[in-house]
């Protein structure tokens, strides 16, 4: 039974004959981007949805995305732009800070979920969830 991350790193690690590498991402891992869409390009007529999508390529040292509407190979890519001007300049995007503090759970959503768990997980597997950060 999976009870908790580390109970799911080890059935992820040996699936397909422990040919499978997990990477336990650490909190450095994880960045605050920023939003750079362009409000007013998002609202232009004619903009492509995601449900039509079915193919996108990104090109290094490009600021649009090409994408295709149909799985035919004949067809040409088409340019999605949806990036503020200011970040499209020889600079690009900066990599931004990445963050120090987990954002954590709300303190009554971690009492909750470890109320529903007590019923079901020995209280020896609920170390993990009891350690999760808070708000």
């Amino acid at each position: 039974k999976t009870y908790d991350f580390q109970d799911f790193v080890r059935a992820c690690t040996s699936a397909c004959k422990g040919k499978i590498e997990v990477h336990e991402m650490q909190i450095g891992d994880f960045y605050m981007w920023q939003d750079l869409t362009s409000k007013s390009k998002l609202k232009t007529p004619g903009r492509v949805k995601l449900a039509d999508v079915s193919h996108v390529k990104a090109e290094r040292g490009k600021f649009v995305l090409k994408y295709k509407t149909s799985h035919q190979p004949n067809e040409p890519y088409k340019d999605m732009d949806f990036l503020q001007k200011n970040c499209m300049k020889k600079k690009g995007i900066k990599l931004p800070e990445p963050l120090t503090v987990p954002h954590g759970f709300e303190a009554t959503k971690k009492h909750k979920l470890l109320m529903d768990l007590g019923g079901i997980m020995p209280s020896n597997r609920q170390v993990f969830w009891q350690n999760l950060p808070e708000k």
